[in-house]
This record gives C-alpha cells, sequence and structure tokens, in this order.
C-alpha cells in the first residue's frame, strides 16, 4: 500500500500527454513526478459538443497544475484519416510539431472503420517510458465502440502487469461502459456533463491511482485456519535473484488477523525466495475454532504464489484439499455457477480489498441465458475480506441454478471463486 507521501507525489506534479504522436516525440518528459497519458478517442461517432468537453476539462486539469514547473497538455488523437491540421485545431501545437503528429497518425492501425485503441494504450506506453521518474498512468477517454475487445483487453492487462495504472472514462451519451470496465484498474463513473465535471473525475482516479498496491504484490483473498484448516502457501520465484517481502493476514474487518507460521506466531511474517526456488509457509491450524481473511505478499519482485486449503477430520485424516493461485487484482471478476439443492453443491467467493479506502462491491447472478436473478452489494473497509456462499449471498433463489456470478467493485479488487460439494471443494477459474 502506498503511503501518504507517496499519494501527495501523485497529486503534486503532472504532466499531461494528451496526445503528441510517435514514440520519438517524447524525447523529454522530464522529472514530473506523475506522468499522465490520455488516449483521446475522435473517431467519427464522437460529436464536437463531447469532445469540446472532455479538451476542457484536461485543460482545467493542466491549469490546477499551474504551481508545477512541469505540467503540460499535449494530444495523440485517433481518428480516421485524421489530419495533423485538425490536431491544432483542438489545441495548442506549434508548428514545428505538425509532422511529427502526421507521423504518429499514420501508424495507428484501423480496425472496422473505427479507432484501434489497442494502439492507443501501447502508444501511450511507449511515451510514459521516456519519463525519467515518477508515477505513470494511462487514461482512456472513448466511447469504446467499435474496439476490438480481445486486443483492447490484452493490451491493457498486459501494460498493468508492467506498472502502469489505467483508468478509463465514458464520453457522451451511448458510451460502452462494459467494454471500459474490462480495461481500467478503477470504476468507470457516468459521462461527465461538463468539463469541471471532468476534470473532478480525471483527479479522482489520479487519488485513487496513487493508492493502488504495488503489481508485485500477491493477493490471497481467502485464508482458512483453525477447526480442522490449514492454509498452505507456495511462494514460487522464477527469476534468477532471490526475492524478499513480507505476507500480511488481515480479517474482515481489516484489522491485523494473528497466525502461526512454523515457531513464529503474528500477523506479519518476513518471506525470503532464492532464485529459481520455491518457499513453502502453513498456517499451524491449532486453534479449536475456524477463522478466515485474507493474505498479501507485499514482495520487491514477481512471485509465482498458491494456496492450499485442507480440512482434517477429528482423526486426523485428510478430509479435503484444494488450491488456488493468487488473485489478480481487477475491478471486475467473473464465476461460472453450478448450484444443486438436492447434491448440495455451491459455489463460494471470498473477496478481499488491498485499497486504503472503502470498496463497493455489487454481485449480479445469471442465468444460463444471462438474465438476471439478482443483485446483491457487498460493502468493505480497507484491507476488508469477506467469504459467502451463493445461496446465502441470493437466499430467494432457491432453483437450481447454472449460470455466472458477476462481481464488480468501485476499486480494483483481489476474488477466489471455490466449489463445495458436501464436503470436497474444487477451485474455480475466475475471469
Amino acid at each position: 500500500m502506498k503511503s501518504m507521501k507517496s499519494m501527495k507525489r501523485w497529486m503534486g506534479s503532472l504532466t499531461v500527454l494528451l496526445v503528441v504522436g510517435s514514440p520519438g516525440c517524447f524525447t523529454d518528459v522530464g522529472q514530473s513526478k506523475t506522468v499522465l497519458a490520455v488516449v483521446l478517442d475522435v473517431s467519427s461517432q464522437v460529436t464536437s459538443s463531447e469532445l469540446a468537453t472532455v479538451v476542457g476539462g484536461l485543460n482545467q486539469l493542466v491549469q490546477s497544475q499551474a504551481g508545477s514547473a512541469s505540467g503540460s497538455l499535449q494530444v495523440i488523437l485517433f481518428k480516421v484519416a485524421v489530419t495533423a491540421q485538425e490536431v491544432m485545431g483542438l489545441t495548442p501545437v506549434s508548428p514545428d510539431q505538425v509532422a511529427a503528429i502526421q507521423s504518429a497518425l499514420n501508424k495507428v492501425s484501423i480496425l472496422g472503420g473505427d479507432a484501434n485503441l489497442a494502439d492507443g494504450l501501447n502508444l501511450a506506453e511507449a511515451a510514459l517510458s521516456k519519463s525519467t521518474s515518477g508515477d505513470r498512468m494511462i487514461l482512456i477517454v472513448t466511447k469504446g465502440r467499435g474496439v476490438n475487445p480481445i486486443h483492447f483487453t490484452d493490451a491493457a492487462q498486459a501494460i498493468r502487469g508492467r506498472g502502469t495504472a489505467i483508468g478509463a472514462l465514458p464520453m457522451g451519451i451511448g458510451a460502452n461502459q462494459s467494454s471500459l470496465q474490462e480495461v481500467s484498474a478503477f470504476n468507470v463513473p457516468a459521462s461527465a456533463a461538463s468539463a469541471s465535471a471532468l476534470a473532478d473525475q480525471v483527479q479522482s482516479l489520479l487519488t485513487a491511482a496513487g493508492q493502488r498496491p504495488s503489481p508485485n504484490d500477491l493477493y490471497f483473498p481467502q485464508v482458512a485456519d483453525g477447526g480442522g484448516w490449514k492454509t498452505r502457501f507456495l511462494l514460487l520465484n522464477n527469476t534468477q535473484t532471490p526475492v524478499q517481502g513480507t505476507l500480511s493476514f488481515s480479517r474482515d474487518d481489516g484489522s491485523p488477523m494473528t497466525v502461526t507460521l512454523g515457531a513464529t506466531t503474528g500477523s506479519q511474517f518476513s518471506i525470503s525466495v532464492e532464485a529459481r526456488a520455491t518457499a513453502v509457509l502453513e498456517t499451524a491450524g491449532t486453534g479449536p475454532e475456524l477463522q478466515v481473511g485474507w493474505a498479501k505478499g507485499d514482495v520487491n519482485s514477481s512471485l509465482q504464489g498458491v494456496a492450499v486449503f485442507t480440512l482434517q477430520g477429528g482423526d486426523g485424516k485428510l478430509v479435503s484439499s484444494v488450491g488456488v493461485q493468487s488473485s489478480p487484482l481487477r475491478a471486475r471478476h467473473s464465476v461460472a455457477v453450478e448450484k444443486v439443492a438436492a447434491s448440495r453443491r455451491d459455489v463460494g467467493i471470498a473477496v478481499a480489498n488491498p485499497n486504503g479506502q472503502d470498496l463497493t462491491l455489487t454481485t449480479q447472478l445469471l442465468d444460463s441465458a444471462g438474465r438476471s436473478l439478482g443483485s446483491q452489494t457487498i460493502a468493505l473497509k480497507p484491507l476488508g475480506h469477506k467469504a459467502i456462499f451463493a445461496s446465502n449471498l441470493f437466499p430467494s433463489v432457491t432453483a437450481d441454478v447454472n449460470g455466472t456470478l458477476v462481481v464488480t467493485g468501485s476499486l480494483s479488487f483481489a476474488l477466489t471463486g471455490l466449489e463445495l460439494d458436501r464436503d470436497l471443494l474444487t477451485s474455480l477459474p475466475v475471469f
């Protein structure tokens, strides 16, 4: 979790790259503490008033950074057959930039007559790589229609994995929020009706980005210890150098959760994994009562993690065992649901909020035809946790269900899915 000092760095010095073309144009982004690249959709579906709202809001944002010597506003635009002269009509661009902007526009591939936002993301990341220091964020402002969703989502996931935050804002009436939610690390708000409202939205995204967890962190949304349960962590280091960090445990309310690992009892433990090695840590499970929570691995480099849950009977014999991978952070997760009352088959989810602010989750149960069977809200405090079965989350749905559980958050969160069939647990893929 970033400290308040780190959060202030996000707000203290801002460079906005509202599109300047090819990566070669960004020869000197400078020493800005925060560099924001805006991928702005100006395809034919965008109206002039919608575009004016966005450009005006971004200009207001930069003007609010008047105390920053590095504050600037530049632009990369995506539109079929857009010209450098059109760019100059939207934002102040010196004449010597015209050729460079046109060169960048020529590099944008077009799919189905619309802008390819995947190209926009990749160009923005290349632009941000010119920054010599500071945090990086890409903001997508678009209608969200007519894009290749597979390329768009894949590009966003790869960029987020390399440490750049991605936020999204819908533009005007008819924007496709669902496609934007797939790529954004933050909740996608409604379209802004004015330039000042859009400036506020961007400011809120920057604040949330300043609080976002590190991309190297590991998230285990469920830990079970006591009452016959143990949780074993397998931490795999696939790199050529040792990895160090801490493994921290939290309860449902976000307070520290005390467990015993080996001979040590506490809520936070130092971990070290040698190059090309695997470390194994297991909770003692000696308490008579079951306690549940979640765990976060705060590490200095990339690790792969698996949590293995085991249940032993009173005679010490193994009753059930299942392993689940650490969870990625996303603002939307989906899990397949098969709930059969006759066999006591049910699906459970465990969610964890790694953020420094409250998290609101909206859960929706869909049947096999995609029709909604019900919706519920879950509120989590900072570092909070919740584990619940579908039958308890949707008690009014008494019929058997073969469908999908979709969970959407106001911030990115971690989620694990498990299927329980009598006493047997099965891990479920989360999408």
